[in-house]
């Protein structure tokens, strides 16, 4: 609480603000504690959406637990908000009552709290900052620190393929690793935290991680013809890398390689293969990493694991703890190596509901082991205590537990489900059959998220198309938008088909005729999860009518918009048209003129020129004219000056005539050229003008 109080302050004004600080920089905050021994908490890996990156962080189930205490006790105050991913975030501030009891804490808790708020150097608070890959401890002043909270530890572990026989139809058992558990003799984990508490441990384990992937009959059948199934000699090496250029002579690949062994098959319908992970670890680190694929046609994906040794555990007594990170790197390797088989055509339907981060994407665990100690009844494991917190660090928040017998129980969490007991294993059909829909409830929900995005894009779209008046490139940028939503669309579409054929492939099993087989099936609701299923798949259908009638609109939209700035352009190009049209004329005009002036002055140059040879000589000095001089200057007054008017005029009369002729020449011609194959002609005519030039 001291913590929050930290980042947290409540408005004293009218104007002023509240501040809140946010889960996922609440968790960082707390994993740097743990990591500097503030606080006695236990972490483990969990899968968390950051913007709209879905991440693995470090996150402390007892911190979180303690959060939910303070909670219920009014000391803290949380705030729901909607984000720009459509997933809700929380965020705490403490409440006046809690602020009482931070002002009597003790001077030792909040000096150790301010040990992990406070930069070393100065006295200012670390604030958390996500840089798209990872969380950053950041000072005004004081140099930025990486966390480590996105950094997943690794343990050693031996494991052996596992396929429910359930999913099974012929083809040779899976291979024990069994042999190998002395492999882990030595070897070591990275794990930070120097104390674990070991609360729950589980004996005889099998890890079962399920996802929906759009499949289909011809996808199935690729996949067969990709792993040489029909071929004679089986087994083969897969790598996640795409090879981006297949006429080179040599491919360099590095050494993340995956042995890949087809167990059975049918075409168009099922594969299951054995797959052995070659990826390098850190050393002392030892992963004899095998797990069975079950890819079916209506999209189920399972990939299986039965752990032999964990550490120096052999089969039996393994830790919550080690298990959570055993989980992780199963669905991190099971990404790479199904992306391997998938079509491109299927990456980008993944891609596309997941938002360009498929290889992180959220899937369904399934924990299933012989033994559970300590064994309670199911209401003691959901104490809101250290048992429900260590079971919530393998299946995620823990909704509910029910004992199906008197030495079996069942635990539903948000990321999966733990079934404990000896007789755990007999319900597999029922427990493959629920993950078959949970993986499709999980896949929707992400599928809903994605046509809000969609609806973003379009409303976007639509505002582009607005603003296409102001912003000269916005209307290509719509058309171009427009363009990327129509084939979002069309695959959405598709998706949605995929789904409604997986449900109606999906077959319930029948109800078991042992007590505890009929209290499994009645709790698992398989009935009711199916029904269900199809009504939000035909409410995500009616949502993607909708935006296709939308992306109609601003087709429309874009069209008319197009057609008018074509319009506005071409009375635009008239009037620039008309507009240098006149000029021109003028231009010419002026051009005659200045012709004219060049003749007139050269005449007066010519003039001065002779002036100067004759020096005050005139036509007046000789007798000839003296008698003209005599009667027009001097005996008739003011008939020099009409004269000299009259001659003005004529010779400004003349100019103005040529200078109409010259223009006159220009706008009549006009000039047609005539070609065929042989000949070519040049026909140029005019009102004035009128010849024929063979060329």
């Amino acid at each position: 609480m001291c913590l929050v109080d930290l980042y947290t302050r409540q408005a004293t004004t009218r104007d002023d603000k509240d501040q809140w600080v946010r889960k996922p920089a609440l968790s960082v905050l707390i994993y740097e504690g743990i990591i500097a021994e503030v606080f006695d908490y236990d972490y483990a890996p969990q899968s968390v959406l950051i913007k709209s990156r879905r991440i693995w962080m470090n996150i402390s189930q007892e911190a979180l637990s303690d959060t939910e205490l303070l909670r219920e006790k009014g000391l803290l105050s949380a705030l729901q908000m909607p984000s720009s991913t459509y997933k809700p975030i929380i965020c705490y501030q403490v409440s006046d009552k809690g602020k009482e009891i931070v002002k009597n804490a003790l001077r030792e808790d909040t000096d150790a709290v301010h040990k992990v708020a406070y930069a070393r150097d100065c006295y200012e608070l670390l604030k958390p900052m996500w840089d798209g890959n990872s969380y950053w401890l950041v000072s005004p002043s004081a140099e930025s620190k990486r966390s480590t909270i996105t950094d997943i530890e690794d343990v050693s572990y031996v494991s052996s393929a596992y396929i429910p026989q359930c999913l099974r139809y012929g083809g040779r058992p899976t291979l024990s690793n069994a042999h190998r558990t002395l492999e882990c003799n030595g070897a070591f984990s990275n794990i930070r935290d120097k104390q674990v508490d070991e609360i729950i441990t589980l004996s005889s384990v099998s890890l079962i991680v399920a996802e929906y992937i759009p499949f289909g009959g011809n996808n199935i059948l690729q996949v067969n013809n990709n792993l040489g199934s029909t071929d004679r000699v089986q087994g083969l090496l897969i790598s996640p890398i795409i090879d981006e250029d297949s006429a080179e002579v040599s491919l360099e690949l590095p050494k993340q390689l995956t042995s890949v062994e087809v167990l059975d098959y049918t075409l168009t319908n099922h594969v299951n293969i054995e797959a052995e992970i070659r990826f390098p670890e850190d050393k002392h680190i030892v992963q004899v990493e095998t797990f069975g694929v079950s890819l079916n046609a209506e999209g189920t994906c399972y990939y299986g694991m039965q752990l032999e040794s964990v550490l120096d555990k052999i089969k039996d007594n393994i830790s919550i703890d080690h298990l959570s990170r055993i989980l992780v790197d199963v669905q991190q390797d099971s990404s790479a190596i199904v992306d391997s088989m998938l079509s491109q055509y299927q990456r980008d339907l993944m891609n596309l509901v997941f938002v360009g981060d498929a290889k992180n994407r959220s899937k369904v665990n399934l924990v299933v082991a012989n033994e559970i100690s300590p064994h309670l009844s199911a209401s003691e494991y959901m104490d809101r205590g250290d048992y429900e917190n260590e079971l919530r660090q393998v299946i995620g928040d823990t909704k509910a537990a029910y004992d199906i017998s008197e030495n079996d129980t069942l635990v539903f969490g948000a990321n999966g489900m733990l079934v404990c007991g000896p007789h755990a294993r007999l319900h597999e059909p029922l427990l493959c059959a629920y993950l078959q829909f949970i993986t499709v409830d999980v896949f929707l929900q992400n599928f809903f998220s994605r046509i809000w995005i969609l609806n973003d894009d379009l409303a976007t779209t639509n505002a582009l198309i607005d603003s296409a008046k102001v912003h000269p490139t916005a209307l290509d940028h719509a058309r171009k938008n427009i363009g990327k939503l129509s084939r979002e669309i069309i695959l959405l579409d598709e998706i949605v088909a995929y789904l409604l054929e997986a449900l109606e492939i999906m077959e319930l099993p029948p109800e078991p005729p042992e007590q505890t087989g009929r209290c499994l099936y009645n709790r698992l609701e398989l009935k009711g999860m199916r029904t269900l299923l199809g009504r939000r798949t035909n409410d995500v259908k009616k949502n993607l009518v909708g935006a296709q009638r939308f992306l109609d609109v601003l087709r429309d939209r874009a069209k008319v918009a197009f057609d008018a700035k074509l319009v506005e352009l071409n009375e635009t190009l008239d009037q620039n048209t008309k507009r240098i049209h006149n000029l021109q004329e003028r231009s010419s005009q002026t051009v005659h003129i200045l012709q004219l002036m060049q003749f007139l002055l050269a005449g007066i140059l010519a003039f001065a020129a002779l002036d100067r040879i004759t020096g005050d000589w005139t036509v007046i000095d000789t007798k000839w004219m003296e008698g003209f001089y005599n009667t027009m200057l001097k005996d008739s007054a003011l008939l020099w000056l009409f004269i000299s008017l009259l001659a003005w005029l004529l010779t400004a009369i003349s100019v103005q005539q040529c200078s109409t002729f010259l223009q006159w020449k220009i706008q009549g011609a006009s000039k047609v050229r005539i070609q065929n194959k042989s000949k070519k002609y040049t026909l140029t005519s005019s009102v004035h003008l009128c010849k024929i030039r063979l060329k």
